[in-house]
């Protein structure tokens, strides 16, 4: 059985510090942040979508045509199809911080 992930470490963690990358641009950072966020909204979402009924991801195809930039909505709703919203995103972030470390590091 695998160790679980100590989730509240990473969510601490300062990437920039523990990469190396303390001293790059700020337009740098923005890149990797923007590249970050891109792809733990990718991995969120598809934890999100595992965890959905049909008719919940039949709903949220219908907000997002209808209301495509009103996140307030779509997070509502997130929130409300899927109880542990907040838990599944701090485990998708956390475990996409370790495996940036950890790649790093190798």
């Amino acid at each position: 059985m695998a160790a679980k992930l100590p989730i509240q470490k990473y969510l601490q963690v300062n990437l920039f510090e523990e990469l190396g990358f303390e001293h790059i641009t700020a337009e740098q950072r923005v890149a990797f942040l923007e590249s970050f966020l891109d792809v733990i909204q990718k991995k969120v979402m598809i934890r999100l979508l595992a965890e959905m009924s049909e008719s919940d991801k039949d709903e949220l195809e219908t907000l997002t045509t209808n209301h495509p930039d009103d996140e307030v909505a779509v997070a509502t709703f997130l929130q409300r199809a899927v109880p542990n919203f907040q838990a599944i995103a701090e485990e998708e972030i956390a475990q996409y911080k370790k495996q940036l470390i950890d790649r790093m590091k190798a």
